[in-house]
């Protein structure tokens, strides 16, 4: 073989091993507790947290096309820049328009908690998405539609290869990438963590350590 076709062919190779390793690398997200923070309450080991868990994670929360009406996403409702409520509702509302019975509940530090919605109709956050991607006032979703349209989505499909060694699309994974998004959603820096932690910039009013020390 021609040594400038030899050279040229394994650079092609290795060009192909270093997209292939690029394209299914998942580095380990290294979580670290607050110091301020409860013990967590979510085992971490049996759905451990990845970069690229996390990306199809928040990919699945913000996509309409888990709701029947194909608009209103997990993120519809639980506004990242309202602290994932839905401000200026008294009642959040969902496909066509329905009303629910109560506000979405922010979902930040959901890792250290065992009860969930605000009557703790659920105890793990890996079984929580299923109740708002189901009801008709929701989200109104079919599962096996929702699995359907991922399995036919070449995104979805790259992220469920990089995000699960087995990479399957099945409701168990996305569970899991949802609960993976959601255990990020830590809330530690604001004045009241660095005031627990003695931090520079953890100055309270006196009106706010009046309020803290009745609690």
């Amino acid at each position: 073989m021609n040594k400038f076709l030899f050279i040229a062919t394994l650079l092609l190779l290795v060009s192909c091993s270093s997209d292939y390793e690029s394209e299914y690398q998942n580095i380990p997200i290294n979580y670290q507790v607050p110091s301020n923070f409860p013990p967590l309450a979510y085992n971490m080991e049996n759905n451990p947290l990845t970069e690229k868990g996390f990306e199809l994670g928040k990919k699945i929360f913000y996509d309409g096309r888990l709701a029947s009406d194909g608009v209103v996403s997990c993120g519809f409702c639980h506004i990242q820049e309202d602290a994932f409520t839905h401000h200026g509702h008294t009642f959040s509302h969902g496909v066509g328009d329905g009303i629910g019975t109560r506000n979405a509940p922010p979902i930040q530090n959901m890792a250290y908690q065992t009860q969930f919605f605000w009557d703790g109709a659920a105890n793990h956050i890996e079984l929580l998405s299923m109740a708002p991607i189901s009801n008709e006032l929701e989200m109104n979703g079919n599962i096996i539609d929702i699995i359907t349209m991922m399995q036919n989505d070449s995104e979805y499909q790259k992220l469920y290869r990089q995000a699960f060694e087995n990479g399957e699309i099945n409701s168990e994974n996305m569970l899991k990438a949802l609960a993976q998004f959601m255990t990020m959603l830590t809330s530690s820096n604001s004045r009241f963590d660095k005031y627990r932690r003695n931090e520079s910039g953890g100055t309270l009013t006196q009106t706010e350590l009046d309020g803290y020390a009745q609690i």
